[in-house]
């Protein structure tokens, strides 16, 4: 699935991202997904040398993580600021407007729309709200080594 190769470049970043929340559709998929994510960042823990990493990717529970069916629930998280849309584009439009009303920055994978016009009301309603949309495109964007570039 795609957002597993997200989650791994969010987990790449724990002084950038911190995983707060995950919804699916099918709250058994979600569940599961969480497992994979807590897993993935002890196994990071164990790891490293670095006791900063350790102690971000430990922090990494079932009680710091909230798992969520409906994405409109998410979006009414307290502190979130950024959605990842893992999903099929034909709800990419749905979805990226009512982040952006909810004042989330939007990143959403590619294809970013079915049509151009979609496309467009996406990045109007971003632009309205005052929030960043951005999109895969191709290649890894989310991963250290193109992150450590751009820095």
């Amino acid at each position: 699935m795609i957002s597993a190769s997200h989650i791994r470049g969010y987990l790449d970043l724990p002084e950038k991202v911190e995983i707060v929340a995950l919804c699916d559709a099918v709250q058994d998929s979600a569940e599961r997904r969480l497992d994979n994510v807590i897993k993935e960042a002890k196994n990071r823990a164990d790891q490293t040398d670095s006791s900063r990493l350790q102690q971000l990717w430990q922090a990494y529970d079932r009680e710091q993580i909230q798992v969520f069916a409906d994405y409109r629930q998410l979006l009414d998280l307290p502190g979130l600021d950024a959605v990842s849309l893992c999903t099929p584009p034909f709800v990419h439009q749905e979805m990226t407007t009512a982040a952006a009303q909810a004042g989330k920055h939007v990143f959403c994978e590619k294809p970013m729309s079915r049509i151009a016009t979609e496309a467009k009301v996406m990045a109007n309603a971003c632009q309205a709200a005052g929030v960043k949309l951005g999109y895969q495109s191709g290649g890894t964007r989310l991963g250290a080594v193109n992150t450590a570039i751009r820095d």
